[in-house]
């Protein structure tokens, strides 16, 4: 049964399965920005950081977790800010890590 949630500014991890609908306002995820209309699906085992800025409301279903983050505990910052280096300069990257360190997910944030 779909649930509302009101967002407000900081981070939230979001643990799949889940698929989240912007009702109002917006958050940052995987390298790009979800505004009102736009819906993220996150299958499960998987875990997604979500930056909201302002107010956020959204719909769905959330079958894993939605719960608040504090910023020591997520990368999305750093991640956000390495990839649009990354981008400005342009070039091949090779992303190499640990089974389930996020490699995936970063390089989401490259495209």
């Amino acid at each position: 049964m779909p649930q509302c949630r009101q967002l407000g500014r900081g981070l939230y991890r979001v643990r799949g399965p889940a698929r989240l609908r912007v009702t109002k306002g917006g958050f940052y995820a995987l390298g790009r920005v979800f505004k009102e209309g736009d819906t993220l699906v996150i299958p499960r085992d998987i875990v997604v950081c979500l930056e909201v800025v302002g107010e956020c409301v959204v719909e769905g279903v959330i079958a894993g977790a939605l719960e608040e983050a504090r910023p020591e505990e997520e990368v999305i910052g750093e991640w956000r800010r390495l990839a649009e280096e990354i981008v400005s300069r342009g070039g091949r990257v090779l992303v190499v890590g640990e089974v389930d360190s996020g490699k995936t997910t970063f390089s989401t944030f490259i495209l």
